[in-house]
């Protein structure tokens, strides 16, 4: 009556990604399904295999969970191939998390590693059909490839399933300017018309009145839903695009001007931008300034929007990153935008803030006027990275982020001639370290911020300095409600008003 002894386990089937299922990392579901086939005499067999498989898969996620967050560091700090090494590990553990495959996705284009991003993004989209940020990223890595009409469809694709989208909407204007700027570049080359193509003319579904988004901050990838085992593979090449009876894509042609910034910076010489860059990170003021002298488009060359592809930086990100303020201060001076992004939609500010440099997070906020509040590839805003840093200082510098925001916001208030908010006033010498209580009339507290702001630098003017290209202002994302700026618009830097103050980062006094 006894049964014959299991000398063997059949082997489990095998998981979407061709993994054993229960093997995450690979190589061990085999061995696992053995030990657990027999149960002991006394029947504790099974549950102490079960409380095993259970506490090894729960230090697996834990294990996932903590490199993704190292990963969503380093991409922070812009060290982008830590960020891909990280999430590369996390994968290992988790290979049905399609943020993961996005976060690496996003790092790789950071890194000009297009193929390899668009790889991550195709299978983050299969994983996670109805999650659109899952199309930006393969519409992104499109984009990085030439591929102009494949990216228009995947961002197409990504607004079907959201509507509302604006990074998907704002993705979808630069591959339109993609494609024209190809057509432009082959009509100057050949003499004649490119050929047509109907992605500049495709349209963008009309986001309807209603529709619940998902929630920003630093959770927002966590909060993403995971969508169940047995959802339908509804890849981009499946997508229906959407209807022509909804409204039209509204995307500027490009300015003249910019234009013209856009093919000088594009006809640089590689290698004297990777100089330009280098200089910057190392501070060498003396030596980017004979090269501006030389060269005025070389306070252009970011990659984002250019064939500049490989750079992932622009010099304002090395000098926020190394704590270069003095050349910091000289692109200030020169007209460069605190808030241009990189290949990874980081700020100079994220740069600062990553890279624990006080000093830089000083000169952009009170000299520069840059904004906190804008936010990178990972949905961070420049504080969120401070406070995710490691180094026992996030604290510190978002503290730095929040005084340095409302005195940039209070001598705003003040050129232009606005009374202070009380409330404002009160927030900023407490983070100050000013003791509220020796205040007690509105005039006090006047006093006291006048003479605050008076310990602070003031914000720099552009002069031009010689350079004669408009900047583009491309930076900044519209709020909810206002309208979507075209890109490409500019205005010469001579004649440019200083940009808004930054809105305050949320604090204790909300």
């Amino acid at each position: 009556g006894r049964a014959p002894a299991v000398t063997g386990a059949p082997r489990p089937a095998p998981r979407a990604d061709g993994e054993p299922t229960g093997s995450p990392l690979g190589g061990s579901g085999t061995k696992r399904a053995e030990s657990a086939a027999a149960p002991a005499a006394d029947g504790s067999g099974s549950s102490s295999s079960s409380d095993d498989e259970d506490t090894k898969t729960a230090k697996l996620a834990k294990m996932s969970a903590e490199a993704k967050q190292k990963g969503n560091a380093a991409f922070s700090a812009g060290d982008y191939p830590k960020a891909v090494k990280q999430f590369t590990m996390a994968i290992r553990m988790d290979k049905q998390n399609h943020v993961l495959f996005s976060n690496r996705s996003a790092s790789y284009a950071a890194l000009g590693k297009y193929e390899e991003a668009l790889a991550d993004a195709e299978r983050c989209v299969r994983l996670a059909p109805k999650w659109g940020k899952g199309y930006g990223r393969k519409g992104a890595a499109l984009t990085g490839l030439g591929q102009g009409g494949e990216a228009v469809k995947a961002y197409l694709a990504g607004l079907a399933v959201e509507p509302e989208s604006e990074a998907l909407r704002g993705g979808l204007a630069e591959a339109k300017a993609a494609i024209r700027a190809a057509q432009d570049r082959y009509k100057e080359m050949w003499g004649k018309d490119a050929p047509q193509t109907d992605a500049v003319d495709a349209e963008a579904p009309h986001p309807p009145v209603e529709t619940p988004k998902a929630p920003a901050g630093d959770g927002a990838f966590e909060q993403a839903p995971r969508p169940p085992a047995a959802a339908e593979d509804l890849s981009a090449s499946d997508q229906t695009a959407p209807s022509r009876d909804d409204v039209k894509e509204n995307v500027a042609p490009l300015a003249p001007e910019v234009a013209a910034v856009t093919a000088a910076v594009n006809a640089l010489d590689k290698s004297d931008v990777r100089a330009w860059l280098a200089a910057a990170k190392d501070g060498d003021l003396a030596r980017m300034k004979a090269m501006h002298s030389k060269n005025p488009a070389l306070l252009y060359a970011w990659g984002k929007g250019t064939s500049l592809g490989f750079t992932a930086n622009s010099a304002q990100h090395w000098a926020a990153a190394k704590g270069r303020v003095d050349v910091i201060r000289w692109l200030l001076a020169q007209g460069m935008s605190p808030d241009v992004r990189n290949n990874a939609d980081s700020t100079p500010l994220h740069s600062a803030a990553g890279a624990g440099q006080d000093g830089s997070i000083r000169a952009l906020l009170l000299e520069g006027g840059a904004d906190s509040t804008l936010r990178n590839g990972l949905d961070e805003t420049p504080r969120d990275v401070a406070v995710g840093r490691k180094k026992g200082d996030g604290d510190l510098l978002a503290g730095t982020i929040d005084l340095c925001s409302r005195v940039a916001q209070l001598a705003a208030a003040k050129a232009a001639g606005e009374a202070w908010p009380m409330r404002t006033m009160q927030a900023a010498l407490q983070l100050a370290g000013r003791d509220l209580r020796m205040y007690s009339e509105k005039s006090e507290f006047i006093a006291a911020t006048e003479e605050l702001l008076g310990s602070m630098p003031s914000r720099i003017v552009p002069s031009g300095g010689g350079a004669t290209l408009p900047m583009p202002s491309l930076f900044a994302r519209p709020e909810k409600g206002e309208a979507e700026p075209a890109k490409g618009m500019a205005e010469p830097i001579a004649a440019a008003a200083p940009p808004p103050a930054p809105r305050a980062a949320p604090a204790a006094d909300g």
